[in-house]
């Protein structure tokens, strides 16, 4: 029968030791600075399930979760406690039917629909990435599978392409540096993101020196894009799109298929600034901030009404795991809208994850989530100690035919390395806030 049970569930957070331009030159990316600040270090979570089988078969099945407040609505903190003390007692003896691919994949999605309301309500949706991670990375070892064969089982991994997206800061103190350095990833066939800063001005600046270097024809292949991160305000961004547009040739704007990533708060000036921006923009808008839930993703598309400018940047941990990913997709794909797969710096596990998303969603417009190689950290220090063989980035396309044969993501993954740089925090030396949280749908889970 193949049915494994839940046996041992460990969580980790750990400080992430970060790659600096200090000291690698151009391969480093830290410090790196956007609109809500500059970005220094990086705190992680990472979750362990263990499942045996009657036989005493062992798998393990590993995830992650990577929030960035006040990008998100979660701190590491917060999802390592969540895990720690409910979720991870509620998961332990859940058994998954391995007997085949489809029976596995329908019990993750009844556990996962059974957590959901403990999520959703709160936009815990990195917390719950945690768990969907795990599970989906589980039940592909029990099986034998390859997560995206999970998620899509129609998907083929020799035919998806994508363009892969590199990201430089136009509030870098060496911003000549940073154009210089993006040379040769323009030279690759990369798209460039530029993340603009909280200064409209030097924002018009940037984008009109970027766009002036890549857009004369030398790159021919060149794409550019800018990422607000909700910097602007409503009246900025149409100072922006102006000035902008009367700077740089139209020629130059069409062909480097420019479009502005989330020009705007939506806390602060609402959805429907946003989209009335979409509507009445010349460029094409894609959400990102905007787009944290399957709700948002429906209202996005109401509002831009009959407006094709729409685009959607899908960062999975934001839309809490792949099954909740992959109905955006579906919805996408309905509306005939494009999708960036982000990454909001992931461990290289996260990124494995982005693969199997974009496997099983068939392609994507661009991705600065998928370089698995790229872990922000040393290679000696590496999350997954096998990247060599699952590396993806070629000149102009993503290869992701390397997961056709590897079940679960097909990572191993480097607990040495994740224990090394733990921040050991003792939850058991306190009481519980509230002691046998537990999910009613999940017992009858454990007792078939």
């Amino acid at each position: 029968m193949n049915k494994a049970r839940i046996t041992s569930i460990d969580t980790y957070l750990v400080d992430v030791p970060v790659k600096t331009k200090k000291e690698f030159g151009d391969e480093g990316v830290f410090p790196f600075t956007v609109s809500y600040g500059s970005l220094e270090g990086l705190k992680r979570v990472f979750l362990k399930l263990e499942a045996t089988t009657d036989e005493g078969n062992r798998y393990v099945g590993w995830g992650e979760s990577s929030p960035l407040y006040p990008y998100s609505n979660e701190s590491a903190l917060s999802v390592f406690e969540m895990l720690k003390s409910y979720y991870s007692p509620a998961l332990q003896g859940v058994i998954i039917d391995g007997s085949t691919p489809q029976k596995a994949k329908e019990r993750v999605d009844e556990v996962l629909t059974a957590i959901e309301p403990f999520c959703a309500g709160e936009r815990l949706n990195f917390l719950q990435t945690a768990i969907d991670y795990a599970l989906h990375d589980l039940a592909g070892r029990i099986t034998n599978t390859p997560v995206f064969k999970l998620l899509n089982p129609d998907a083929n991994s020799e035919q998806v392409q994508g363009t892969p997206c590199w990201s430089i800061s136009c509030r870098d103190k060496d911003f000549d540096a940073e154009i210089e350095a993006s040379k040769k990833f323009a030279k690759k066939g990369y798209a460039l993101k530029l993340k603009l800063g909280s200064d409209l001005d030097s924002n018009i600046l940037a984008t009109v020196a970027l766009l002036n270097l890549y857009g004369n024809g030398d790159y021919f292949n060149i794409r550019i894009r800018a990422d607000a991160n909700a910097a602007m305000s409503p009246a900025e961004y149409r100072e922006y799109e102006e000035k902008v547009s009367q700077a740089v040739k139209p020629d130059v704007l069409n062909r480097v298929q420019f479009y502005v990533e989330e020009p705007i708060d939506t806390k602060r000036y609402g959805y429907q600034a946003l989209g009335d921006l979409i509507r009445s923009s010349r460029w094409e808008i894609m959400a990102d901030e905007s787009l944290y839930t399957l709700e948002d993703a429906h209202r996005l598309i109401d509002l831009a009404g009959d407006s094709d400018k729409l685009l959607f940047n899908v960062k999975v941990q934001k839309v809490g795991g792949l099954r909740n990913a992959m109905k955006v997709a579906a919805l996408a794909k309905e509306k005939g809208i494009e999708i960036m797969i982000g990454g909001m710096f992931p461990s290289s596990l996260g990124k494995l994850a982005n693969c199997h998303y974009a496997l099983a969603i068939e392609g994507f417009l661009e991705s600065d989530g998928i370089h698995p190689s790229l872990d922000y950290i040393p290679e000696s220090h590496s999350v997954v100690s096998n990247i060599s063989e699952l590396e993806v980035v070629a000149d102009e396309r993503r290869d992701l035919s390397v997961f056709g044969d590897k079940p679960g993501f097909g990572a191993i993954v480097s607990e040495q390395m994740i224990k090394d740089h733990l921040i050991n925090i003792d939850l058991s030396q306190y009481y519980p806030d509230f002691s046998g949280f537990r999910i009613r749908e999940l017992e009858g889970y454990k007792n078939e």
